[in-house]
């Protein structure tokens, strides 16, 4: 998948009980100790459907955020996150399967359904994993468009957690939507095609949350925007995205669209959307114009007669 950065702790608080004036030995379990536990996985939205997608298994302290790591098949600690390619709701792992002592654990899960899609257009910012630090002081974040002030959309991400007792259960995700999606249609109001002075199209969607809690996936930090393009459909009739995905918003971000004509002039408009990105939500925002784009001697305000979102039609003219 994509680079992470890792760093190794050793686990004193976790793998011992000891005193200050006591001696402390971190004991490698042997391999045959170590225990990999089959895996499936769910996804739950309005209904429960098994998960399609690579799958991440981070295991930390029972009952709390102390990440733990993982074992290699000769016994050694690493920071490395499980790793599984679920198909049909069941996990396989070649290299990376989870491979833990037997006792009880608190584990998390992170699930990229559409990464192989979205490779490319979609970016994260990783945390750096370190065994023995608290994962509730990492998160995901957005990556920075090189030279610009604005931000990539991120791959759609799912989330669960699960208390396991390693030896006795099996890995059981039972995943949700940890992102929210934003589609755009936009369309002349008569139904014709857009003139080919309409060279492109791209939204600025603000108010965007910066970082996603690794270890809870509650969104944090300061806001954002985030930039997408729009593409012409074959006869122009449309210019439209397909769902990309966003950390959750403030309440009624702000939705920016440029509009850029072939002679270089750049058209704007914006306004606050009267929903909230939340996780799990998949909002399309449709907008028709009535050409009004295409004056060559306006580049002031447009006004908006009619403004919903999830499915109902945006109505952009002039004063």
């Amino acid at each position: 998948m994509y680079m992470r950065k890792f760093l190794f702790l050793p686990l004193l608080a976790l793998l011992a009980s000891c005193g200050k004036n006591e001696d402390c030995d971190i004991v490698t379990p042997q391999p045959e100790d170590l225990v990999s536990p089959a895996l499936y996985a769910t996804l739950s939205q309005s209904s429960t459907d098994p998960y399609n997608g690579p799958l991440e298994v981070l295991p930390c302290e029972t009952n709390g955020s102390f990440y733990i790591g993982n074992y290699t098949a000769k016994g050694k600690q690493v920071p490395f996150p499980a790793y599984y390619l679920i198909t049909n709701g069941i996990g396989k792992s070649q290299k990376y399967p989870l491979r833990l002592p037997v006792g009880t654990y608190n584990v998390i899960y992170w699930g990229y359904p559409d990464y192989f899609g979205t490779a490319g257009d979609a970016y994260l910012a990783d945390p750096t994993l370190i065994i023995g630090k608290k994962l509730n002081t990492t998160s995901l974040g957005l990556r920075k468009i090189p030279g610009d002030t604005v931000y990539y959309p991120i791959h759609s991400l799912v989330y669960g957690t699960q208390n396991i007792n390693i030896g006795k259960d099996d890995l059981q995700a039972h995943l949700k939507h940890a992102s929210a999606a934003l589609s755009v249609i936009v369309s002349e109001t008569n139904g014709d095609a857009f003139s080919d002075a309409i060279d492109s199209m791209w939204i600025y969607i603000s108010n965007i949350y910066s970082n996603l809690n690794y270890f809870s996936a509650r969104p944090e930090g300061t806001f954002k925007t985030i930039s997408f393009g729009l593409k012409p459909s074959t006869n122009r009739t449309e210019f439209n995205n397909n769902f990309v995905s966003v950390f959750p918003s403030q309440p009624n971000p702000m939705f920016q669209i440029f509009v850029q004509l072939s002679n270089g002039t750049i058209k704007h408009y914006q306004q606050k959307l009267t929903t909230q990105l939340n996780a799990g939500t998949r909002t399309t925002v449709n907008l028709s114009m009535d050409g009004v784009l295409l004056e060559e001697g306006d580049t002031g305000e447009f006004q908006i007669d009619k403004w919903k979102e999830q499915h109902d039609s945006i109505h952009i003219s002039l004063n």
